[in-house]
């Protein structure tokens, strides 16, 4: 008698024990069972950092062909690679957190010179390496060059005529 009178306490304090601490457990995810609100001293979890962003840029100046023409004095059609992508048409880049497109370059890391020869109707397109962004074709707003306006003097891409 006195065994099951001991057995019938030990369930009643294990039982009263486990009704005591069935909230922690579940909260701590030892224990699967109803939701439990957290208590007051759990503290809540910092937001995640900031991902960068991949961004496929299509070249502005050739619209993606990778090649531009020009005519000669003796109306001729000469096609030649597109000086700011190469030939590929488009580049892609990867925005760190808070950066954003370059508007100088338009995100390609070049910008177009444009230069007039005797022998040629209109204008030869070449390419100069981006000063603003150093060629990444993004821009922090801490750097000294983070305006989203492009900078005096300097032509970015522009679709070609």
């Amino acid at each position: 008698m006195n065994r099951l009178l001991a057995l019938i306490v030990i369930g009643l304090a294990g039982y009263g024990g486990y009704t005591l601490l069935k909230p922690t457990l579940i909260e701590h995810g030892l224990l699967s069972g109803e939701s439990v609100k957290p208590t007051s001293t759990s503290l809540p979890q910092p937001p995640p950092p900031p991902r960068p962003e991949t961004r496929k840029i299509t070249c502005p100046t050739c619209t993606g062909e990778g090649r531009l023409s020009y005519v000669d004095r003796r109306q001729k059609n000469h096609t030649y690679a597109c000086p700011i992508c190469g030939f590929h048409g488009s580049t892609t880049i990867t925005i760190p957190a808070g950066g954003h497109v370059c508007p100088d370059c338009r995100g390609m890391g070049k910008t177009e010179v444009r230069k007039t020869r005797p022998d040629v109707i209109g204008q030869i397109v070449t390419a100069s390496r981006c000063q603003r962004c150093n060629a990444a074709g993004w821009i922090l707003p801490r750097d000294g060059g983070g305006s989203r306006q492009p900078t005096p003097n300097v032509t970015p891409p522009q679709p070609a005529r």
